[in-house]
């Protein structure tokens, strides 16, 4: 299972109520993220996109989590001699892709 170094979730989400300055928060009150309008209306409340782009690094833990969970599953299943060749080689494509994804923050804790 994969472990990392930011801020463990669950995060967050204020500024949905029409409020200006969007934050993500992550535990122990610590600021992930501020989100503004994409025409940097500050003041204004979020726009439909900014609002979605913090939905999105709200689920980015979750996320995370998942794909390790997918990795480990992926890694034992490729070895069953019962999957078919076809799905062995789709799961490992898609087993690179994650390590791929998840290097840097595999790196960030090696490296701490």
């Amino acid at each position: 299972m994969m472990t990392t170094k930011h801020t463990p979730g669950p995060w967050r989400l204020n500024g949905e109520s029409g409020l200006p300055g969007q934050r993500v928060w992550g535990s122990e009150c610590r600021l992930i993220a501020t989100l503004h309008r994409q025409d940097d209306t500050e003041l204004a409340p979020p726009d439909e996109e900014s609002a979605a782009n913090g939905r999105l690094i709200l689920d980015a833990p979750e996320l995370l989590r998942q794909l390790g969970v997918t990795e480990t599953e992926l890694s034992e299943w490729i070895e069953d001699p019962k999957i078919p060749q076809k799905i062995a080689k789709s799961m490992r494509d898609r087993l690179q892709a994650i390590r791929k994804l998840t290097e840097r923050t595999r790196a960030e804790k090696e490296t701490a």
